[in-house]
Parts: C-alpha cells; sequence; structure tokens
C-alpha cells in the first residue's frame, strides 16, 4: 500500500511560519526548524466529528477539517506534532495553533508502520479523525473514489473508548456500529451538551 498526503493549501506553511518566527520560504518536503536539527514533515489534514453526525449514521461524510498537523522529527524520530488550524474568518484562513508531544505523536507512528504490512495495492491518504467526546483519535485512511464512494478505512491509536480497540483496522460502517451506542450513552448522561475541540 501507498500512503499518500494531500497537498495544503498555500497559507498552512505561512502560518507555520509565522508561528515558528521562520521568515525565509522553503522548496523541499524537509526542513531545518530554528537549524537545531529537528525537521517538519509535510503535514496531513486533521478532521473531527459530532456524536450527532454518529448518531444519524452520517459518519465521515460528516466530519469536518480543522488543521493540518506536521509531525516533528528529530534524527528520523518522531518527537512532537505542530498543528495550523483552519479558521473560517476570510482574512486569517489558517493560523498557528499548537505544539504537542507525547503517546498521540508515537501513537501516529505506530499506527502508520502498522497500515503499511496490512492493506497492499491500494494507494490510501492519511488524515488523523478525532471524535472529541468520546476521546477517540484515529489514523483515517480515505480511498479514491470508486462508482460506489471512496473505500477508507479507520485505525484507532491511543486508549480509544472500550470496547474499540487500538490499532485494529475496522470499516466505517463496523466502527460506526460500536461507536454510535457510545454516542448515544454520552448524550444521555450529560444532557445532550457535547463539548468541542
Amino acid at each position: 500500500m501507498e500512503l499518500s498526503l494531500e497537498t495544503p493549501p498555500k497559507g498552512v506553511y505561512e502560518a507555520l511560519r509565522d508561528g515558528l518566527g521562520i521568515r525565509h520560504t522553503y522548496n523541499t518536503l524537509y526542513f531545518d526548524v530554528y537549524s537545531t536539527g529537528l525537521t517538519l514533515t509535510e503535514p496531513h489534514p486533521v478532521y473531527q466529528l459530532t456524536l450527532t453526525s454518529l448518531i444519524n449514521g452520517s459518519f465521515l461524510n460528516e466530519a469536518f477539517l480543522v488543521s493540518w498537523r506536521f509531525i516533528v522529527l528529530e534524527n528520523d524520530s518522531a518527537t512532537a506534532a505542530i498543528e495550523v488550524a483552519v479558521k473560517s474568518s476570510p482574512v486569517e484562513a489558517y493560523v498557528f495553533s499548537r505544539w504537542n508531544v507525547g503517546r498521540y505523536v508515537e501513537g501516529t507512528i505506530e499506527g502508520v508502520s502498522r497500515i503499511e504490512t496490512r492493506i497492499s495495492n491500494q494507494n490510501m491518504y492519511l488524515r488523523l479523525l478525532q471524535i472529541p467526546s468520546l476521546q477517540l483519535t484515529a489514523l483515517w485512511l480515505h480511498g479514491p473514489n470508486n462508482p460506489g464512494g471512496p473505500i477508507d478505512f479507520i485505525l484507532p491509536i491511543v486508549s480509544p473508548p472500550a470496547p474499540v480497540e487500538p490499532y485494529l483496522l475496522y470499516t466505517p460502517d463496523t466502527l460506526l456500529s460500536i461507536l454510535r451506542p457510545l454516542a448515544n450513552d454520552y448524550l444521555d448522561m450529560n444532557d445532550f451538551t457535547e463539548p468541542f475541540g
């Protein structure tokens, strides 16, 4: 299987450079950050999904883009992630959002390494899918559009809600059948209020 990355808008790189204080242009896939030996991968998009979308059965069709995520490498090892948020403002469409470290960065790399051994003969786009209310973060493999629609797979990473298994590859329908009852339970317990972000 070949994992591909979708091309981000130019504004994503501009917001990244502004956020890091980097003012000159880079023309390569990897570039030095502050000349410290750190490099950044090309970004992958981050999507979020609400519980309402789960309950209504829309699922991936209702996922919306919230940011572009760069993985920070040091000596070829992932050490952090940087996100550039997508804004609705026409004045500032993209803004440097955050720099984070920890298990979700490591989980992304672990997930990608496992994916490459499980799916063959397909070209897939790498995305990150988050369902904040259920504390679910997963790799979303988005396939090319076919007459019956795109072929997608989802691989939850670190500590997904039970009974979802980490690093198990799910079809959207299978994962939806597991998550929908969890979404209903959450909304029942929280009086139909859902935190976001």
